[in-house]
C-alpha cells in the first residue's frame, strides 16, 4: 500500500503500520503501535504519510499531532495533563457526521459544541459525552455501567462514544514528552480494549529514560502483549542512498562514489541526506552526460558538513527573513501567528503573509493549521526539521533569547490576568511559566507552576503534581548554579 519511493529504507515500520491499520478493517482489531527513533530518522514524515493513507485507503477517523517540546528546563507537555487526548477530543468535535444511535450521538454532540472552544472545557464535555456513552451501553446493548467515574474513564468513555461511527487511528508524535495521565490513559487501552481504535505512538528512548517517563514502564510491561507492538527506525543503508538520489536527480546514473560520499557524511540519517541532496541538486557535481565529476572530492564547493550545506538555502533568504525565523524560534519549534506578530510589532495578517512567503521560499517552516493556544485559536507553524529549529535558535545572542522570553511571557500574563474562564488560565499557564524562566523571572515560573499544581489536585492527577514538583526542582537547581 504505501508507496516505498516515498518513505525510502523504513519498510519494516512501514509494514507494522500497515499490519495495525489492515487488522483494524479487517477483523476490527485495535493496537498500539510504539516506534522508537532519534532525531532526523523521520519520525514526523511516516506519521504524517500514514495519517493521510488512514484517511484515503481506509477511510478511517484519523488523527496526526505532536506532544510539545519544553520550553527551556521547563517540560510543557509533563504538566498539562491528558493534553495529547485533550487534542484529539477537540479534534474529533470539529467534524460533523454523526449518524449511528441518533438519539445518543445528538447528545454527544450537543455536549462537546457546547464547550466553549478552549481545550481546558473539553474536559467538562468529556463528563458529559462519558456519563451518555454509559448510559447509551446500558439502554442500547445491555452493558452494565458499573465502571466508576473518573477522569480517565471519561476520557476512554468519550473517545470510544466518537469512534463508535467510523474506526479511528491516533498518531501522536514525540510521545516522550507527555505527561503520566496520558500514559495512563494509553494503558487503559492497552487492556484490551474493544473499541475500533488504534494508536501509532513515535518516541525517541534516549529522551524518555533521561527524564525517567513512565513511557519506558509502560514498554516494559506491554513488551510481547498480543495488542500492543513495538518496532524501531534505523539509519538508511547505502543501497537506500541509491533509492534517495532518485528522487532528487533527474535521469540519475547509480554512482558508488558519490553515495558513499553521502553514508559517511551523513551516517545514514535521512534528515542529512535530505540536506546534503538539496545542496547538490542547486551545485551539481554532475556532467551534463550523467557521470559524476572526476574531481568530485576536491571541488570547491563540496560542502564539509550539513551545516555548510544548509547555509546555502539560508543564502536565498533575505536578512529580515532571516531574523524573523529567528524571533520565531523563541517560542519554540511550533510557534504561533498570535505570538510573533506581537514580537515583531506586525498586524496578525501581515505576519501571516511574511510567514507564507518563507515557507513557499524555502520548507524551513510549514503552517499546521489553525489550533487552541493561550486561550484562542491561532495559526501553529513548525520547523520543518530539528535542524532549522536548532540553528535559528543559535542565531539569538544571549540578550536577545532574555529579551523575547521576557516579551513573550509578558504578553502571557496580560493574557491570564485578563481571562475570565480559569479553563484559559489553566492553559496558559505552563507557557508562561517555561517563558518565565528563560527571561529569568523565576517568582513568576514558580507561581505558575504552584497555579497548574492546585489544578491538577482538583483533577486527582498525583501523578501530574510531582511532574510539576520536578519542574519546581529545576528551577530551583538552575538557581544554585548560577549561585555557584
Amino acid at each position: 500500500m504505501f508507496q516505498e519511493n516515498i518513505i525510502v529504507g523504513q519498510s519494516e515500520v512501514c509494514n507494522s503500520i500497515i499490519n495495525a491499520m489492515e487488522d483494524l478493517a479487517g477483523k476490527g482489531k485495535p493496537s498500539i503501535l510504539l516506534i522508537n527513533g532519534e532525531t532526523a530518522l523521520g519520525k514526523t514524515h511516516i506519521l504524517k504519510y500514514f495519517h493521510e493513507a488512514a484517511k484515503d485507503t481506509y477511510s478511517f477517523q484519523s488523527i496526526y499531532f505532536q506532544c510539545e517540546a519544553p520550553i527551556g528546563k521547563i517540560n510543557v507537555g509533563n504538566i498539562q495533563p491528558l493534553q495529547p487526548f485533550i487534542k484529539a477530543i477537540d479534534v474529533f468535535k470539529l467534524r460533523k457526521g454523526f449518524s449511528a444511535k441518533k438519539k445518543f450521538y445528538v447528545k454527544a454532540s450537543m455536549s462537546l459544541l457546547s464547550a466553549i472552544p478552549l481545550l481546558g472545557d473539553v474536559i467538562a464535555a468529556v463528563k458529559d459525552i462519558g456519563r451518555d456513552y454509559r448510559e447509551f451501553k446500558f439502554d442500547e446493548v445491555g452493558e452494565s455501567d458499573s465502571q466508576e467515574s473518573t477522569t480517565l474513564q471519561d476520557f476512554y468513555n468519550a473517545l470510544g462514544a466518537l469512534t463508535e461511527d467510523a474506526p479511528a487511528v491516533i498518531f501522536i508524535d514525540d510521545f516522550h514528552f507527555s505527561d503520566p495521565q496520558s500514559i495512563a490513559l494509553l494503558n487503559m487501552f492497552a487492556q484490551a480494549s474493544p473499541m475500533p481504535l488504534s494508536f501509532v505512538v513515535s518516541y525517541k528512548k534516549s529522551v524518555a529514560e533521561s527524564i525517567s517517563s513512565p513511557l519506558i514502564t509502560f514498554i516494559v510491561e506491554h513488551s510481547g502483549a498480543h495488542n500492543v507492538a513495538l518496532t524501531e527506525l534505523h539509519p538508511m543503508a547505502t543501497q537506500d542512498i541509491n533509492k534517495f538520489c532518485k528522487l532528487f536527480f533527474e535521469h540519475y546514473i547509480p554512482n558508488d562514489i558519490f553515495e558513499t560520499w553521502i553514508y559517511n557524511h551523513s551516517f545514514g540519517t535521512p534528515g542529512v541526506i535530505i540536506e546534503y541532496l538539496k545542496y547538490f541538486k542547486k551545485f551539481s557535481p554532475f556532467n551534463p552526460d550523467g557521470t559524476l565529476n572526476p574531481n568530485f572530492g576536491d571541488t570547491d564547493y563540496l560542502p564539509s558538513s550539513v551545516h555548510s550545506a544548509f547555509s546555502h538555502v539560508l543564502d536565498t533568504l533575505t536578512e529580515d527573513e532571516k531574523n524573523l525565523l529567528a524571533v520565531c524560534s523563541a517560542e519554540g519549534r511550533e510557534f504561533t501567528a498570535l505570538v510573533i506578530s506581537e514580537l515583531i510589532r506586525t498586524d496578525l495578517l501581515q505576519t501571516i503573509r511574511m510567514l507564507r512567503s518563507v515557507q513557499n521560499k524555502t520548507g524551513i517552516i510549514r503552517s499546521i493549521g489553525a489550533q487552541m493556544r493561550y486561550g484562542s485559536r491561532t495559526t501553529v507553524y513548525e520547523f520543518t526539521q530539528a535542524l532549522y529549529f536548532s540553528h535559528f535558535e543559535n542565531m539569538l545572542e544571549y540578550e536577545e533569547k532574555v529579551a523575547l522570553h521576557g516579551h513573550i511571557a509578558s504578553m502571557l500574563k496580560q493574557l491570564y490576568d485578563s481571562a475570565e474562564n480559569e479553563a484559559v488560565r489553566r492553559q496558559i499557564a505552563p507557557y508562561l511559566a517555561g517563558h518565565s524562566s528563560e527571561s529569568g523571572d523565576d517568582d513568576t515560573a514558580k507561581s505558575m507552576l504552584v497555579a497548574v499544581a492546585e489544578s491538577a489536585k482538583e483533577l486527582g492527577s498525583g501523578e501530574t503534581v510531582q511532574s510539576i514538583f520536578d519542574e519546581y526542582k529545576s528551577i530551583d537547581r538552575s538557581e544554585d548554579e548560577n549561585s555557584a
